[in-house]
């Protein structure tokens, strides 16, 4: 897939925009991005006004339900997808569940007993632009 041998300074994002639409960031399951970061990745695609990120969430918010989520954590992620959003090129953010997760009513209610509940959204309807 990538150039062999890679050029000096090669960029694989900026590569992948150029024959794709859209890539998902796996990163963001593990930890939220770093506002900074995502400022790069949205810079880095700009060739491609029809590119689209589709980003993990934070795993905070499907696998460790010992307690709820904080606005703190919340915060975090929405720093993170904000940048992106606010640049025009969220396409989607995946919600990725334990292979146990079943969908009964529990599960389906988890997303609304954090202290920051509903705060993602606001970066999901930027998304749209």
């Amino acid at each position: 897939m990538y150039p062999k041998p890679k050029p000096k300074k090669f960029d694989p994002l900026r590569y992948l925009a150029g024959y794709f639409d859209t890539v998902e960031v796996n990163s963001t399951f593990y930890r939220p991005a770093a506002p900074e970061a995502a400022r790069k990745w949205a810079e880095r695609v700009k060739e491609n006004d029809r590119f689209r990120f589709a980003l993990k969430l934070w795993r905070r918010f499907t696998h460790e339900r010992e307690a709820a989520f904080t606005r703190e954590e919340v915060d975090a992620v929405r720093a993170g997808l904000d940048p992106i959003a606010d640049a025009g090129r969220l396409g989607a953010v995946l919600l990725q569940f334990p292979w146990s997760f079943r969908n009964d009513e529990a599960n389906r209610e988890w997303p609304l007993h954090g202290e920051g509940a509903g705060a993602l959204g606001g970066a999901h309807a930027r998304a749209g632009r």
